[in-house]
């Protein structure tokens, strides 16, 4: 049950944010392999934090917890966001290749 405190879920939502700056800085380098790992590490802490709120959903009163998962919630937005832009990006750019190679 110890994990199920209020310290033991602010530890996780922390390493989730040490994730995501890294996932961050790693956009930023274009380092694939490190986003791919860090998003990975995301998604597992995600899904502990979801199994502790299914089963001790009273953490979730803790304003501090709710501020950082509003935080967090923004950041990985903003992340997503990012890779949107980048993919509409690189789909221009392959039809505008796609395109000027019919031509030529």
């Amino acid at each position: 049950m110890a994990e199920h405190t209020a310290e033991a879920v602010l530890n996780l939502l922390k390493s989730w944010r040490e994730a995501i700056c890294t996932q961050v800085k790693a956009l930023q380098e274009g380092n694939i392999e490190t986003l791919e790992g860090f998003m990975q590490q995301s998604s597992k802490i995600q899904l502990h934090l979801q199994e502790i709120f299914k089963t001790s959903p009273r953490v979730l009163r803790d304003r501090q917890i709710a501020g950082l998962l509003r935080e967090l919630h923004q950041d990985q937005g903003s992340i997503i966001e990012y890779l949107k832009g980048q993919t509409d990006e690189l789909a221009r750019e392959s039809e505008s290749a796609g395109k000027q190679g019919r031509k030529a």
